[in-house]
């Protein structure tokens, strides 16, 4: 079920992507995407969409488009996708600089908020990569180690912040160098449901046996005689 989610959802950004895709020349641009297929396919024949759109400076393209899934992890999931698509330049080489986000609210409560971005300069000089995310996210753990039962798991709650960034820099031609920084934080990290602690082990003698716990000492006593004769009489007592 994962598997096909994924591959349905490569296939809608797929389908965002080529949809806002570089706008370029009418006359030079022999690209196909899944809406020139699905026209082949209706029609019956090969028709091909005259690209009239100029590639403009600055010019914002934008798509939406709501998605539903399920995962073992998320249970079923809405998810509000959207990517935006401009150019830095209207040189002909200028590379389309995107930004591609989504909110997510799952059956378990969970948000995940993306912000994934590539960026170009003018004249392609630098690449501004970017990766952000925040998820609250109540899961399922089951510990560490790879022998834990299925009835091992307990929900655990937490926020998390990632925040990577870099920025590289053209050397040669598809050549690029620069620097980035990752920022990884959880916070408010809570066991929901923890289970129960284990039982104390018993403690072992020397000789391997388990030890039983001394018994509460009584306090000691004492009586004082002088000569065979108790000094305190003992109180006396009547025949029944």
């Amino acid at each position: 079920m994962r598997l096909i989610y994924k591959i349905f959802l490569s296939l809608i950004l797929s389908f965002l992507l080529t949809a806002t895709g570089r706008a370029q020349d009418s006359l030079k641009n022999n690209q196909i995407d899944l809406v020139d297929v699905g026209r082949s396919w209706l029609k019956g024949h090969r028709t091909k969409r005259i690209d009239t759109v100029a590639q403009k400076e600055g010019k914002l393209h934008i798509s939406a488009l709501p998605i539903a899934g399920y995962t073992l992890q998320t249970g079923f999931a809405g998810v509000l996708s959207s990517n935006f698509a401009f150019y830095t330049s209207e040189h002909s080489q200028a590379n389309m600089s995107s930004v591609l986000t989504s909110i997510t609210y799952s059956q378990y409560e969970q948000i995940i908020l993306p912000v994934q971005a590539d960026i170009w300069t003018r004249g392609n000089k630098y690449n501004i990569v970017t990766d952000w995310r925040f998820l609250k996210y109540p899961s399922q753990t089951y510990g560490l180690g790879g022998n834990t039962s299925v009835d091992s798991g307990y929900n655990i709650n937490y926020g998390y912040l990632r925040l990577h960034q870099a920025i590289l820099r053209s050397v040669t031609r598809d050549l690029y160098l620069g620097l980035g920084y990752d920022f990884d934080y959880f916070w408010n990290i809570k066991e929901v449901d923890p289970p129960p602690a284990p039982a104390r082990p018993p403690i072992l003698s020397a000789t391997g046996l388990p030890t039983r716990r001394p018994p509460q000492a009584s306090p000691p006593t004492c009586s004082l005689t002088a000569a065979g004769i108790p000094l305190i009489p003992k109180k006396a007592t009547t025949p029944a």
